[in-house]
């Protein structure tokens, strides 16, 4: 049970402060811009980026936060896209509109409106059964979701994952 309250915790400082304080905490300082590398990205881009990285940060907390109190279970992109995400919803997933309100919806709404992804202008998700090694996939999707992993991924314009693990 503590366990839990302290997950729920984070995730609420987490998107509380959209992940800003990650530079002034001590593992970010260690590895700040020391150890970013070199790159010739225009300004404009860089910017894009940098709101996609911060964006992708702030939506896995609130997965992880729904899984928390769904029953370790994750949103069903497949069958919702954002609904559950954007919609006050029960334990069950359950989600409730705005003509009849589920008695037993009690979390969310976990974003206001379904999150855009600046570089393909897009807030589809496309679900997958696994993540291949060379994944591209062209077309009008800004998310993918891996259903064996359960890892939440942003696409580029050119349809491939985009990384933000070096960023």
């Amino acid at each position: 049970m503590q366990k839990s309250i302290f997950f729920i915790i984070v995730a609420l400082v987490f998107s509380a402060l959209g992940f800003g304080f990650a530079r002034y905490c001590p593992i970010g300082a260690r590895l700040g811009p020391a150890s970013a590398k070199a790159s010739t990205v225009a300004p404009a881009d860089a910017q894009a980026n940098s709101n996609l990285i911060s964006q992708l940060q702030s939506i896995r907390a609130q997965l992880e936060l729904y899984k928390l109190q769904h029953n370790d279970n994750y949103p069903d992109f497949h069958k919702y896209g954002w609904k559950q995400l954007t919609y006050k919803t029960n334990n069950k997933g359950q989600i409730s509109d705005q003509t009849k309100e589920v008695a037993s919806a009690l979390y969310g709404p976990y974003f206001l409106s379904p999150p855009t992804n600046p570089l393909t202008k897009s807030s589809e998700v496309l679900v997958v059964p696994s993540i291949a090694e060379n994944f591209n996939f062209p077309g009008s999707y800004g998310f993918v979701f891996a259903e064996d992993t359960s890892k939440f991924f942003a696409l580029t314009a050119d349809g491939k994952l985009f990384d933000d693990s070096s960023r």
